[in-house]
């Protein structure tokens, strides 16, 4: 069953990501076979080990960074 997630819980879950949004323990693991992505995003379902809840994480691309040139060009 399909629950809401509340304002609370993303901000929540946002700060600390490492935590369920539900019970709050830190006993979450991603489903490795679930990832996903698009041009500019991607996206994972990630569940808590001890309440069960499962929910997606969502990605999206906003930066780059170190350059660099690996074949040695100038």
């Amino acid at each position: 069953m399909e629950i809401e997630i509340t304002e609370q819980q993303q901000k929540d879950y946002l700060e600390e990501p490492d935590k369920c949004p539900v019970c709050h323990t830190g006993n979450i693991t991603a489903c490795s076979d679930s990832s996903d992505w698009s041009d500019m995003d991607a996206w994972r379902t990630v569940i808590c080990l001890d309440c069960k809840h499962q929910w997606i994480e969502c990605f999206k691309l906003w930066t780059i960074t170190n350059l660099e040139d690996v074949q040695g060009n100038p």
